[in-house]
């Protein structure tokens, strides 16, 4: 993403975004409500359009592309809100997820494959998404968009709502998905949870990408603290002036 400027009507929500990833890694957006980090994901995948700015994947430009297109091209995001089919069965989900794919005899190694990452979903193929917990609702919608076969994963707040035993075993999942080579963007409040899978994380505040570094480093600095709370781990503010671009937005 480069200099990536969003707005809604006359509200900034990001301005000049840029953040890189790179094939293999696990990098995270960290910061509180507000920040645009979903809006961040969601223009990635298409559907909100950005008003500057560039989307690069693998040297090309996406902005000709809508969200179909982007997921074809490798881009699958697991939102906060999950949205999976509730009327269908767990399996019935996992196949909308290979909706664009024909390898057929691979759909179904696939599918086998999202129910060994997921026994609690093999246990419930034939249950409707509407039956099932909060967590393995998670679970559903992220093993549907891995059913894509993606080059990039992005997952929206995959802890919000659920229990810590179950946030253990969402954690575990994307864990072993990054050791086997999927590249994941993940957006989570949870800093602690994010910083135990990532490589690299990106600090955002009011639409902007205030810190970018190692998740060891952030968490020494205090850097999350800083954000989340407005103030470092020593109690001094972190306040910063209103950038004189925003008023742009008023006008």
């Amino acid at each position: 993403m480069e200099n990536l400027t969003v707005n809604y009507g006359a509200v900034r929500a990001l301005t000049q975004i840029g953040v890189t990833v790179e094939q293999g890694e696990c990098v995270a957006l960290i910061g509180p409500n507000g920040a645009g980090k979903s809006t961040l994901l969601l223009t990635v995948a298409g559907v909100v359009p950005p008003r500057e700015g560039r989307i690069l994947a693998d040297g090309g430009d996406l902005a000709s592309f809508g969200p179909e297109q982007r997921l074809g091209k490798g881009i699958s995001l697991v939102p906060e809100t999950r949205d999976i089919f509730k009327k269908l069965t767990v399996h019935e989900n996992l196949l909308i997820g290979a909706s664009l794919r024909n390898d057929h005899a691979e759909i179904t190694e696939d599918a086998d494959r999202m129910y060994t990452l997921f026994p609690r979903l093999a246990e419930r193929r034939q249950h409707t998404g509407g039956f099932l917990s909060g967590g393995e609702q998670q679970m559903l919608a992220i093993g549907r968009a891995l059913m894509a076969r993606p080059q990039l994963l992005m997952l929206d707040e995959p802890s919000l709502g659920l229990a810590p035993v179950v946030t253990d075993a969402v954690y575990e999942a994307i864990a072993g998905l990054k050791r086997s080579g999927v590249t994941i963007l993940l957006v989570e409040q949870n800093a602690e949870r994010a910083f135990g899978v990532c490589d690299r994380a990106y600090i955002m505040n009011a639409g902007r990408v205030v810190q970018e570094g190692l998740p060891a480093e952030l968490a020494r600095q205090g850097s999350v603290e800083a954000v989340m709370f407005g103030h470092d781990r020593h109690g001094h503010s972190s306040a910063v002036a209103p950038d004189p671009d925003e008023l742009e937005t008023n006008q």
